[in-house]
């Protein structure tokens, strides 16, 4: 490996690291504690180091968004390869409740934080995984739409305030149930089926329209 890919890994696992620390911070004590010097410290890096690979901290927590979307994808291959739209959606609702469900923490910040999106607006960046994701709801709410399958098969429900139902309906109560797991992990029994009641529960609730 000559010298300039080198630096290029190393540049690479860097940037990884500062990644991972500042998630490490943001899941022992939220965003409002978050701050490059903090990111710093558990780096082992002076901050004027993480300004070279990031412009602030609304960009580190837009990078970090990027990623927990990466993971949703995960939790969304049962719905990518199924090609009938209704049953496709029912499988996008399993996916991001199921995600929400075990990933609060990545949910707060995908879902409920301006921070990212403030990067978003500001540098005009494009967001890649999170449109992608919205884009395959979009994409698929307008089949079963025309194919007129919806509950009650309202010809004026368009795909801009059907496809928008379940993505903003979500966040609300999943995160909820995200932080009252979370605040009683340490509880025990029950946990396996509660899961399971919870994630059957808000799916219905949030595609309704659809079932």
């Amino acid at each position: 490996m000559g010298i300039s890919e080198r630096k290029e890994r190393e540049k690479i696992e860097l940037r990884e690291l500062i990644l991972l620390k500042a998630k490490e911070i943001l899941s022992k004590e939220g965003q409002d504690q978050l701050s490059i010097r903090k990111i710093a410290t558990a780096a082992e890096y002076s901050p004027a180091t993480i300004y070279l690979y990031f412009k602030d901290k609304d960009e580190i927590l837009f990078s970090l968004m990027e990623m927990g979307f990466t993971l949703m994808g995960k939790f969304l291959m049962e719905a990518i390869s199924e090609p009938d739209p209704v049953k496709r959606i029912a499988a996008i609702g399993r996916g991001y409740v199921r995600f929400g469900i075990d990933n609060p923490d990545w949910y707060e910040l995908m879902f409920n934080s301006e921070k990212p999106m403030n990067h978003l607006e500001r540098c005009k960046e494009v967001w890649g995984q999170g449109l992608s994701l919205f884009e395959l709801l979009v994409s698929t709410c307008q089949e079963v739409i025309d194919s007129r399958r919806t509950r009650g098969n309202d010809p004026h429900h368009g795909p801009p305030t059907m496809e928008q139902c379940p993505w903003t309906c979500q966040p609300g109560p999943i995160s909820t149930t995200g932080h009252h797991r979370k605040s009683s992990s340490g509880s025990s029994g029950g946990s396996h089926a509660g899961s399971h009641h919870e994630l059957h529960f808000y799916q219905r609730i949030i595609f309704l329209p659809f079932c």
